[in-house]
Order: structure tokens, then C-alpha cells, then sequence
């Protein structure tokens, strides 16, 4: 197993992303952001967040680290209160699960779903997976309705428009999607996933497309893959990843589903395309820094114009930039002036705020006035 993968599942899932080349980062007229509550969330890394559909709560997922001879990823989950950060409920520390990789409300706002499982390395060489699984709680109480075992690690996850399904990709000992039936877990069908040599392969990223009739996925081959959800069939092979970034990261379908976005390791590529005839529409990067210890998905505001993403590369403080997708303009970068690793971003459904994570903390922002 590639040893770069094992440190960035270790950190939770996008803690870590490692691009060798030579130009200097720069950060070009960041502008504050308009931050309305700041919280320590997760003690070992804050990895995902996600709104319900209403916007009344705020789900993040991540995990507390006990130190045992090397660490150790207990699942962690949080809910908020929005628009105060008030904490509303959260589950227990649970050993029985390694890190919350991704978190995931139900379209119906009634559940909420996690990607679980990290990596444990002993202190005198090796490693496995620690406690990987799917489990899923109820809301508001955070009372776990289900909970389901895997062998590999589960790096990401994601329900369809009408709730009935839950897709998942898998990491470290597998790499397959599975769809499931979201009431109980159950394999409906497995996907192929994403392989680039018999020790190198992984799924990283999954998404339904707004209507439910698509699948994205990205992974380790460099790829995005669009399968056809009724019967599995693999209908496009996009290809982003290059030699100084060969990781798909992060797939996600605009709101209005006519564009998929994806980025590979520290956002350094970043593509869209057009859903209609899988035609390349824009290209983006966050340029090319040697060293990023934390980067986000991408997330499209709830209007389908504007894409955002965002890194911590060394030296310079946590970024967000955002791009106008029908320009193709870069519409504003932005920074809370810390060195905080940014894991993961998330809109409020009328797109007035944002959630992101930064290290240990969820943070809630005003959206900013974009260009």
C-alpha cells in the first residue's frame, strides 16, 4: 500500500497532500473572512461537515486520538446549532470505529450517515486498519440506528436525491464502491473503484448526481469514473490526474446538475465539465506549492455559479478561493490568518454561510461578496 495514502487516511481523510515542485506559494490579495463562530470540535482532527436541508443544524464528523505506543482514531460526531454554534448533541467516543472520514445528512434531514475507519501504525513497523464501518444516527438525538462492519476502510460516502441509497468508496486493504440500500446497509451492487497497480489503489471521492440517475467517482488512478446508478455501468472515463498530482480527491456535481468539478492532491488540478456531453468547460488550480498539509472537497454554492476549495500550504495561512464557474474568473480568495490544516467546506442551503474545518475546529462564515 502506497506509504503517502496510509499518513493522509492516519490524519483523517484529505489531511495530507504532498506536490514536488518548484514555484513558491503565493497568496494574492486574501481578503478576511467574515467568521461568525470559531469552536474546537474534534480533539484528534474535525474531517467533515454537512447542513441539513432545512439549514437549522450542522453535522461535523471527525475523531479523538488516544496515544497508545502510535494513535489511535476514536469516531467522533457532532451537531450544532448554526447560527450560534451552540452544541445541540453529539455521540460517544467510540473505539469500535476509527475516525468519521465524511458525515452526511439524509436528504430528509432525519439521519445522518458516516464513512468510518483510519490507520494504525505500530511503533515497530506496519500497519492496519483500525475499526473501519459504516454506522448511521438518528436526529436530533444522535442515537445510532445501525452499524455495519467492512474490512476496508471507508473514505467516503453519500445518500441519492430520494434516500434510498447510500454509495461508499472504499481505501487501504479495497477500493470498490458499493451501493447499498440506505435502511439497512445492504450491497445492492459493487463497483469496480479506482486501481492504479496492485499496491496503489483506492477510492477517495463519491457522488450521486442530483437526479439520482449518475454516480461520480474519483481515486487513486488519476481518474473520474460516471457510472450509471440502475445497472452499474461505467458510462465516462475523465481523466485529471498528472505525474505531481495523480489523486482524485474530491468529485462533486453542481446543484443545477449540469456541471461535475473534481480536483486532485492539494487542488493543484482542478476541472469542470459539462454533464449534457462530458465536454471540459473550465480549468482551475490552486497553484503549485511544494508542500500542502491540508485540503478541502470542492463545494459549489447553492446557485451552480461559484466553485470553492481550499488548502493550508507552508508558510503561507489557511486559504479559501472561490471561482466564478461561468467566467472562469477567479472570484476571490479568502483566509482566516491562521495555519490551521482546512479539511473540508460545506454551504447552507440558502448559501448566506459556509462551514468549513480547520484542524481541530468547525468554523462558520459568512459567504463573502464575490466577483
Amino acid at each position: 500500500m502506497n506509504n503517502d495514502k496510509i499518513i493522509k487516511l492516519a490524519l483523517g481523510f484529505l489531511a495530507l497532500a504532498l506536490v514536488s515542485v518548484s514555484s513558491p506559494a503565493v497568496l494574492t490579495a486574501a481578503q478576511p473572512l467574515r467568521i461568525i463562530w470559531d469552536n474546537t470540535a474534534h480533539e484528534g482532527g474535525a474531517f467533515s461537515v454537512d447542513f441539513s436541508p432545512d439549514g437549522q443544524k450542522l453535522a461535523s464528523g471527525g475523531a479523538y486520538i488516544v496515544q497508545s505506543g502510535a494513535q489511535l482514531f476514536y469516531a467522533e460526531n457532532k451537531l450544532w446549532a448554526p447560527r450560534t454554534g451552540a452544541l445541540l448533541a453529539q455521540t460517544p467516543r467510540d473505539q469500535s470505529l476509527g475516525a468519521t472520514n465524511e458525515i452526511t445528512f439524509s436528504p430528509d434531514g432525519q439521519v445522518v450517515a458516516t464513512a468510518n475507519g483510519a490507520v494504525y501504525c505500530y511503533p515497530k513497523g506496519g500497519c492496519g486498519s483500525v475499526a473501519p464501518g459504516l454506522a448511521d444516527y438518528s436526529v436530533p438525538q444522535f442515537s445510532r440506528l445501525d452499524l455495519t462492519r467492512t474490512d476496508p476502510i471507508n473514505a467516503t460516502i453519500d445518500y441519492s436525491s430520494d434516500g434510498t441509497l447510500l454509495a461508499t468508496g472504499e481505501f487501504y486493504t479495497d477500493y470498490h464502491i458499493q451501493i447499498r440500500n440506505a435502511a439497512d446497509f445492504s450491497i445492492v451492487r459493487t463497483l469496480p473503484g479506482h486501481i492504479e497497480a496492485p499496491n496503489n489503489f483506492g477510492t477517495f471521492s463519491v457522488r450521486f448526481s442530483p437526479d439520482g440517475i449518475l454516480l461520480a467517482s474519483g481515486g487513486v488512478d488519476g481518474n473520474v469514473k460516471i457510472w450509471r446508478v440502475s445497472d452499474g455501468a461505467l458510462l465516462q472515463t475523465l481523466s485529471i490526474g498528472t505525474e505531481l498530482s495523480p489523486n482524485v480527491f474530491t468529485v462533486s456535481f453542481s446543484p443545477d446538475g449540469q456541471f461535475l468539478a473534481a480536483g486532485t492532491d492539494a487542488l493543484h488540478t482542478i476541472k469542470v465539465w459539462r454533464t449534457s456531453d462530458w465536454s471540459l468547460f473550465r480549468s482551475f488550480s490552486f497553484g503549485n506549492e511544494i508542500f500542502g498539509y491540508g485540503q478541502s472537497n470542492l463545494a459549489w454554492t447553492p446557485d451552480s455559479v461559484y466553485l470553492a476549495g481550499g488548502r493550508t500550504v507552508y508558510p503561507t495561512p489557511l486559504a479559501i478561493r472561490f471561482w466564478n464557474v461561468t467566467t472562469g474568473a477567479l472570484a476571490g480568495e479568502f483566509t482566516d490568518n491562521t495555519d490551521r490544516a482546512i479539511y473540508y467546506i460545506a454551504f447552507t442551503p440558502d448559501g448566506r454561510a459556509f462551514a468549513y474545518t480547520a484542524s481541530d475546529n468547525v468554523v462558520v462564515a459568512r459567504t463573502p461578496r464575490l466577483r
